[in-house]
């Protein structure tokens, strides 16, 4: 359950920094650079249920522990 709990976690971080530089350059990233810039921090695994799940390299990762926040977009 605890794994499952942090690729829904690593999904959400994903999407939330997807939309916060798409907001703040205003241009379109495509998910390769999301993808190449989060790479050399972690792993991509395939994930039957969620897709593609970014897992950090550090085993007490806690998002949001730092600096970390949501931001509200009118990117949807």
């Amino acid at each position: 359950m605890k794994k499952i709990y942090t690729f829904i976690i690593m999904c959400m971080v994903a999407a939330s920094l997807s939309l916060s530089a798409q907001t703040a350059n205003k241009a379109a990233i495509t998910f390769q650079e999301f993808y190449n810039t989060l790479s050399p921090y972690g792993t991509w695994i395939e994930y039957p249920q969620y897709g593609n799940v970014w897992h950090p390299n550090v085993s007490d990762f806690r998002p949001y522990a730092t600096n970390g926040h949501w931001e509200y977009t009118t990117e949807g």
